[in-house]
């Protein structure tokens, strides 16, 4: 497409979805590129640049719920890579692979310092036996839509007694192994981490933050005021 607006995207996608005629169930990933070319390192040769989107099923918040992690080796992106959603995976996949060769769904990384940086392709957050749900800021890691969206309906978590706080703050190598509960965040879901570096978290189970978190980020993603109208052909 010629014309990249924000506007256009919007409609690409909505309509995309659409076409599909899927009404629950389905997940949508989308990208820019330069476009075909000459192959060069430069895209200066590139035609024009191109849009793609697909629609595809959601794996998301099956029956089976608790996710094994283990820390890993791999190291991190440099800020500019890491803070920015591109297409440049190979990091990423070298965090899934030694999760694998781990027994473990995900790979936690850590800066040179200890700190928790973040998953493969979610963002990582601790509930810790205070009751204070934490993750670390957004600095040389992606800011995650999923965690903004955890701390901006985590305060009627917190009337509710389920969690005492909610904040983004720098977390240490031993808070994840002392940790209530482990979450993941990503694609718009919270999942709970149940077994981290060969040992149960908590008890092994979701806990009830998690619990708590999931219906109400369920609930958030029929909010009218930030979902729009599909335009399916046949209403």
């Amino acid at each position: 497409t010629s014309a990249l607006e924000k506007d256009t995207l919007k409609r690409i996608i909505l309509e995309t979805i659409g076409a599909t005629e899927r009404r629950d169930g389905v997940f949508v990933r989308y990208w820019l590129t330069a476009g075909s070319g000459d192959f060069g390192i430069s895209p200066k040769n590139c035609a024009e640049p191109s849009f793609y989107c697909v629609v595809h099923d959601d794996s998301h918040g099956g029956n089976d719920r608790g996710l094994s992690a283990a820390p890993v080796d791999v190291p991190l992106k440099p800020p500019l890579l890491a803070t920015a959603k591109t297409n440049n995976y190979m990091i990423n996949a070298l965090v899934a692979m030694e999760a694998e060769a781990k027994g473990a769904q995900l790979g936690v990384q850590f800066e040179a310092d200890g700190h928790l940086a973040e998953s493969s392709v979610a963002t990582i957050a601790v509930v810790g036996k205070d009751g204070i749900l934490v993750s670390p800021p957004a600095d040389s890691i992606l800011a995650s839509t999923t965690w903004a969206r955890v701390r901006a309906l985590a305060p009627s978590l917190v009337d509710a007694g389920v969690l005492r706080g909610c904040e983004a703050r720098r977390v240490k190598r031993d808070e994840l192994s002392a940790a209530a509960e482990l979450l993941s965040l990503g694609g718009g879901w919270v999942e709970p981490i149940t077994t981290y570096d060969g040992a149960p978290v908590g008890d092994g189970t979701p806990g009830p933050a998690w619990k708590a978190l999931d219906e109400i980020v369920r609930a958030d993603l029929s909010n009218p005021e930030l979902v729009d109208e599909v335009p399916y052909v046949a209403q």
